[in-house]
């Protein structure tokens, strides 16, 4: 067992990692939590700011319900790809997992290649609009 300052700590594997991931997030939100509502920080949070909007959090769910089912909808049949796996064994199970994170590895750059930037970011960042002209002096004229 390995020795901690707080005395011995049992092995737990797989639970022990969840136990630590969730403990090391709820520490870090709940110190976030502390930070914004002491009210010394540049950002503040007034706890008479914090309130439920139902209207608001049912349009959001509204509207987000369509993303929801399909992120359900990937990790349910990522999930049955898995348990379809692991009967050929530990070994094709890792070898289907380490294939999975490379073949996202992979891709990623392309999911950002494929989204849009926001409108506004392309009207600053195009190298030359059609809506912009330059007057022999160098100066700009901006027309629609």
């Amino acid at each position: 067992m390995p020795h901690l300052r707080l005395g011995t700590f049992p092995k737990l594997g797989v639970t022990g990692a969840a136990l630590a991931t969730f403990t090391g997030r709820s520490i870090g939100v709940l110190y976030q939590f502390y930070r914004l509502l002491r009210g010394t920080e540049r950002i503040r949070i007034l706890r008479s700011q914090i309130h439920l909007n139902f209207t608001v959090l049912l349009r959001l769910l509204r509207v987000s319900l369509t993303g929801i089912l399909q992120f359900m909808i990937a990790h349910t049949s990522w999930i049955g790809l898995v348990r379809i796996v692991s009967i050929f064994g530990s070994a094709a199970l890792a070898g289907y997992t380490i294939a999975i994170r490379i073949l996202i590895f992979v891709l990623m750059p392309s999911w950002v290649s494929a989204t849009p930037p926001p409108p506004s970011l392309a009207r600053t960042s195009a190298p030359s609009s059609p809506s912009v002209r330059k007057l022999p002096s160098g100066a700009p004229v901006f027309t629609t």
